[in-house]
């Protein structure tokens, strides 16, 4: 099962071959940023830093199994707003439709680029341009997975006629027939 923490080291690894120039100035981060995580970041001039930064969405799938949307942002940091923009650009486009080659993770959604400009930044003479997306990870048991476990024909009834002594008030779902007694 993908973690969240594994899809961002993903977008790691899949930055550094987007971006050869700054590889080794892509790296993982542990939530958002503030202006001490920057004042460190500020050394590097250019850079890309990858977030998790919660769950936004979690759905049940009806088979025993659950989605969860994950916030996940790239911190693009650079010397001046066009480099900064272009990186979160990029990184937008590489997380179009991207999988990231992970078991049980979804295309993202809700693509966006922002720019986090503040007058703190800008006296330590960078920008930051935020690319951030949601992703779905399916977690948990599908309880139809093992052989012979899906069934044939689903039967529904309305409370109060439920259980064993109501068998004949139950329809099968498709064809609308009572079950055979």
């Amino acid at each position: 099962m993908t973690t969240p923490i594994q899809l961002r080291d993903q977008v790691v690894a899949d930055l550094k071959t987007v971006f050869p120039n700054i590889r080794r100035r892509i790296e993982g981060h542990d939530g958002r940023i503030d202006v001490a995580a920057v004042e460190r970041w500020v050394r590097t001039r250019q850079g890309i830093r990858v977030a998790v930064l919660g769950a936004r969405r979690v759905a049940p799938v009806g088979d025993g199994e659950w989605d969860i949307d994950w916030q996940i942002a790239a911190y693009a940091i650079a010397p001046d707003s066009d480099k900064a923009s272009m990186m979160a650009v990029g990184v937008v486009i590489d997380a179009a439709d991207n999988q990231r080659a992970l078991d049980n993770v979804f295309p993202p959604k809700d693509l966006r680029c922002d720019n986090l400009h503040s007058s703190a930044l800008e006296k330590m003479g960078v920008t930051i341009w935020g690319a951030t997306w949601t992703q779905a990870i399916r977690v948990g048991s599908n309880v139809f997975a093992a052989d012979g476990a899906m069934p044939s024909a689903l039967y529904v009834s309305m409370s109060p006629d439920i259980g064993l002594e109501h068998k004949d008030d139950y329809r099968d779902v498709v064809t609308g027939e009572a079950p055979d007694v």
